[in-house]
């Protein structure tokens, strides 16, 4: 079975694919990546998008530019069998891989009395999870969650554009990502043998740039007075996997992994110059947090084999940077690249628990 919403954005197609015998669900957000053997149909298209066009002249109080994405999945896969020889499986996949830009385009010109605003942000929330129960005098059993997002973030401001008055000047990009898979499954019989997996990875990247060559605050008798440059990727990622076995000879293995590897981005190019009554701030953040938890039971009157393997990895891209040849005429400048700390305080944290008998 599967069971799948989706709120917001140009990825509202959603991609199932259910196959009888296999117990299967494959979701996918954008473009497709399930395994030959899951092969999910009519990928959904990919990106939302806002942006103004090259040499473009804009003369207003206020501008905002903006693109903003909201993606809950939920992916559910289940199966019992049972017989003299029982074989079965459940397995859910789901793929997310949806970009996000926001831009004015090359060359233009903007005047404004107020503020210019270019945003592009990502919220989402994915779940994959697979169950299955078997019994037999024989059964092999397997459970599968996986759980892949790729989700990219942009925010610009296009090469050798010239911004000649503003009060304020922000391009921002983020995320705020929170992907989970669960599988658990259980036999019992004489012969049982038992495999759980459950994956999260996230992957992508949140980028705000301003272009090369870009001029901002550099016509006489106009201003502008501070120009921020963000970008900010939350990412959660968390894995759980159970798994028991009972019969005369028994074993299961168990593995969780998770894996959190984003990355984040402010950047100023080449030959950019700047001339502000305030500040300029570039900021890059990551926030990641990873969490991984395996399970195993094992019980037999004869041999008795059990493993339980959570692995979960932390390892996010932050970059702050201006480019060569930058100059900038302002009461003052913060270039801040750093990664943050998740609410509970523990970015990395794995959890075994393994019992023979």
């Amino acid at each position: 079975m599967a069971g799948m919403t989706q709120t917001r954005g140009n990825s509202s197609d959603l991609s199932s694919n259910i196959t009888s015998g296999k117990n299967s669900t494959t979701t996918a957000v954008g473009s497709n990546g399930a395994s030959s053997a899951l092969e999910a149909t009519n990928p959904p298209s990919s990106g939302v998008n806002a942006f103004i066009g090259n040499n473009v002249t804009i003369t207003a109080t206020n501008s905002t530019v903006m693109a903003k994405e909201k993606i809950t999945v939920t992916s559910l896969a289940g199966g019992g069998t049972a017989g003299l020889a029982a074989f079965g499986a459940a397995v859910s996949v789901v793929n997310v891989n949806s970009n996000t830009q926001a831009y004015i385009g090359s060359n233009s010109i903007i005047n404004l009395t107020g503020d210019l605003l270019v945003s592009s942000s990502l919220e989402s929330n994915v779940r994959s999870e697979a169950y299955a129960g078997s019994g037999g005098i024989v059964n092999i059993g397997a459970q599968a969650a996986v759980v892949k997002d790729t989700s990219n973030q942009f925010a610009f401001i296009g090469a050798g554009t010239r911004i000649q008055s503003a009060d304020s000047v922000t391009v921002s990009a983020s995320a705020n990502r929170n992907l989970g898979s669960k599988a658990a499954g259980g036999g019992i019989g004489g012969v049982v043998v038992g495999i759980t997996i459950a994956r999260a990875t996230g992957e992508g990247s949140t980028e705000a740039t301003i272009g090369d060559n870009v001029q901002v605050g550099l016509v006489s008798g106009k201003t502008v007075r501070a120009v921020s440059v963000t970008a900010d990727n939350a990412t959660t990622g968390s894995t759980y996997g159970l798994g028991v076995a009972a019969g005369v000879y028994a074993g299961a293995g168990i593995e969780s992994t998770t894996t959190i590897n984003p990355s984040a981005k402010a950047r100023l190019g080449a030959n950019v110059s700047m001339t502000l009554t305030g500040k300029l701030v570039v900021t890059a953040n990551a926030t990641p947090k990873s969490s991984a938890e395996a399970i195993g039971a094992v019980f037999s009157t004869s041999v008795s084999v059990g493993a339980s393997l959570p692995k979960s990895y932390v390892y996010p891209t932050v970059e702050a940077s201006a480019g060569n040849n930058f100059t900038l005429n302002g009461a003052a400048f913060d270039l801040i690249a750093k990664t943050s700390t998740p609410s509970g305080g523990t970015s990395n944290l794995s959890k075994a628990f393994a019992a023979v008998g």
